[in-house]
């Protein structure tokens, strides 16, 4: 949906419309596609914290091992 609604907007730009029409299904689907990559974003996001704290602890216990 991304890709479609970027293509009317690039053709109006390139007839140099004043105004793009989007109709409300399309704003929809545009909306939830935008919430769904949001969702996938906030899980990448919450794993990469998860590997960030067990790298950390490994790093610590490796230090403290050290003494």
């Amino acid at each position: 949906m991304i890709e479609k609604l970027s293509s009317k907007i690039k053709s109006a730009i390139r007839s140099r419309s004043k105004t793009v029409t989007f109709t409300v299904d399309e704003v929809t689907e545009l909306i939830t596609e935008i919430n769904d990559l949001l969702i996938q974003k906030n899980k990448l996001n919450s794993r990469i914290i998860e590997l960030l704290e067990e790298q950390n602890t490994k790093e610590i216990n490796v230090e403290a091992g050290g003494f």
